[in-house]
């Protein structure tokens, strides 16, 4: 009943479409056609708007993404998609309120490029996913010119805006996964913790805590009223974007460290001493700490996160033995309690290879590789998790050739088992160039579908 198509494939004139109703014009591909389930009045871009429809006994999801690239000079569509499913003469049942016909033949059932979900899920890719931490932000001119104008506070809190520059990256590199533009720190003033980010210097708080008595001052986060300006960009996005959505979390270990250091650092003595000397306030602190990131990574998923990555910075500065003890029972407890919803689970940080085993045993889908530790390096260790890495960053200044040789040495070690994504191992920093990007997607794209295909 189904039929997967790929991208780029034509699927035939369009029939004198009305742009001010719904459609009911069926595009026809031999023995499967489509239903032109709405037009926009203003880009002429088909869109099919959130809805939910029953076939059977099967209960599909549609979300809002354009689905079409316009009409071509021939009068064609030309797909956008990376990849879409058609069902052939099924009839669904309208959803009270979507506005869509009770009954047509031909229900188009649409997913996004989703091979960054496959890979998540240790599934055949037809190509290798790729995404870039910090692939939104410092190295786009565009960005830039926002910062000028609009601090990072500014942005996170307009929706419209926030949604553009989570989307520009996707746009402009043809990645296949958008991250939300947004700081680790977001959630931690709903604590009641006053914290600054402060341009090239990072998160700054003024007080900071030192003691059992100040731990036990900390709030409890209501994302729905603490942070709507996020669910409502989540929200956005989902109506914009053809790739899946990534929202995050900072780690408690990683925002502990700020709220106790008072800002970055580069030894964690106060935080490790804290530790060390109170456990009982360490282990409150951290309590809390999983608490709200329970709460924001499961609001920010009911919003349409479609995965949830945790960033553990600086977890890295702990050995092996100490994360066992003060940091593992927790982060066990956050991924147990996001297990069930339905995502995939990705963990990162960076300089923590003597931490992979344990990352190993908690209940995630993904491990985000840094530099130090290739693909295949950590499959002879015994990690059995998805993949994610490990381009060092700085070596997109470096000429072309290079660029490509350390691409196909990482791709390669990747592509050797199911479940690989292409990333950097560290953050996109300023000197990056978009060209640099743009060309490096595409060789990801085309050298991987060559050898996968």
């Amino acid at each position: 009943m189904f039929k997967k198509v790929v991208p780029g494939t034509r699927i035939g004139a369009v029939p004198g479409t009305n742009r001010r109703s719904f459609c009911k014009h069926q595009l026809r591909s031999g023995v499967w056609h489509l239903v032109c389930l709405r037009c926009c009045d203003v880009c002429r871009w088909l869109i099919v708007k959130f809805m939910t429809f029953k076939t059977g006994s099967y209960t599909f999801i549609v979300n809002s993404f354009t689905m079409f690239n316009g009409y071509g000079a021939n009068g064609f569509l030309n797909v956008k998609l990376q990849e879409f499913i058609v069902g052939r003469d099924t009839k669904y049942r309208k959803k009270r309120g979507s506005g869509f016909a009770s009954k047509q033949k031909g229900v188009l059932i649409l997913t996004v490029n989703d091979e960054f979900l496959k890979a998540c899920r240790k599934e055949k890719n037809s190509f290798v996913p790729v995404w870039y931490m910090r692939q939104a932000g410092r190295s786009q001119p565009e960005y830039r010119k926002l910062k000028e104008k609009y601090s990072l506070f500014d942005i996170t809190h307009r929706p419209e805006l926030c949604a553009q520059v989570t989307k520009l990256p996707v746009d402009q590199h043809g990645v296949d996964a958008a991250i939300l533009y947004k700081d680790i720190m977001s959630p931690v003033p709903a604590l009641g913790i006053n914290v600054e980010i402060k341009t090239g210097v990072g998160p700054v708080i003024d007080c900071p805590l030192r003691t059992m008595e100040d731990v036990e001052k900390l709030g409890a986060i209501q994302p729905e009223k603490d942070v709507p300006y996020v669910l409502d960009t989540i929200k956005l996005l989902r109506q914009q974007l053809e790739v899946p959505l990534i929202t995050f979390a900072g780690a408690p270990f990683t925002i502990a460290s700020y709220m106790i250091e008072g800002g970055p650092s580069k030894d964690y003595h106060h935080t490790k001493a804290l530790m060390y000397s109170d456990p009982e306030a360490w282990f409150l602190l951290m309590d809390k700490l999983g608490d709200m990131t329970i709460a924001y990574a499961k609001a920010q998923i009911a919003a349409g996160a479609q995965a949830f990555q945790i960033f553990d910075s600086w977890v890295g500065a702990l050995n092996a033995e100490d994360f066992r003890t003060y940091i593992k029972p927790v982060m066990n407890r956050i991924f147990t309690a996001l297990r069930g919803e339905g995502v995939p689970l990705i963990l990162y940080g960076t300089g923590a290879r003597h931490l992979l085993h344990e990352w190993n045993d908690l209940p995630i889908d993904v491990i985000g590789l840094d530099w130090r530790t290739s693909p295949r390096e950590a499959r002879q260790m015994g990690i059995t998790k998805a993949l994610q890495g490990n381009l060092d960053p700085s070596i997109l200044l470096a000429p072309w050739k290079v660029i490509e040789e350390k691409a196909k040495q990482i791709l390669d070690e990747g592509m050797e088992e199911p479940g690989f994504i292409f990333n950097v191992g560290k953050g996109i920093f300023p000197q990056v160039q978009v060209e640099t990007l743009q060309r490096l997607t595409a060789f990801i794209h085309e050298y991987s579908s060559n050898k996968l295909g």
